[in-house]
């Protein structure tokens, strides 16, 4: 393989990698394309070596995984799966089991919340059916325009 064909590889690679939302750059697909290259002895380590960077960071976590916060205008139920003092990085199971997470942060404290439901009741079936085996701690959350209300209100 000649470095043109090379380019033209690292193009393709990059355009399919950045549609699919793998990588958050143009260079980060070209250093993990130059890398494997090198790997494989495809290309002269000299050539990667000045045509790339070795830092990267790659987020394989898809957009609709990653927490958002709560609405503002969001009505309704949730189902807060865990309350911990330290946000959770991208990389923890909870993303990799729900999408379309909420999180709340009041007073250093961060609350994982799933689900939009019309009744408690909907959400306490939701809890009981689904997620009591994988956090026996989950309880149903209310909110009214964003703001967490106590269900006994």
């Amino acid at each position: 393989m000649n470095y043109l064909n090379a380019n033209y590889y690292t193009n393709a690679i990059t355009q399919t990698a950045t549609n699919a939302k793998i990588f958050s750059s143009f260079k980060q697909a070209t250093t993990i394309f130059f890398i494997a290259m090198t790997c494989l002895g495809i290309i002269p380590s000299s050539y990667a070596a000045a045509t790339t960077s070795a830092s990267i960071s790659i987020n394989t976590t898809p957009d609709n995984k990653l927490p958002k916060p709560v609405p503002q205008d969001f009505t309704g139920y949730s189902v807060q799966l865990i309350e911990v003092d330290k946000e959770l990085n991208d990389k923890h199971s909870l993303f990799q089991n729900f999408g379309d997470i909420k999180v709340e942060k009041v007073d250093g404290m961060f609350y994982y919340l799933v689900g939009d439901f019309t009744s408690e009741a909907a959400a306490q079936e939701f809890i009981d059916n689904v997620i009591a085996d994988r956090y026996a701690g989950a309880i149903v959350a209310r909110y009214e325009n964003g703001i967490r209300i106590d269900l006994d209100e």
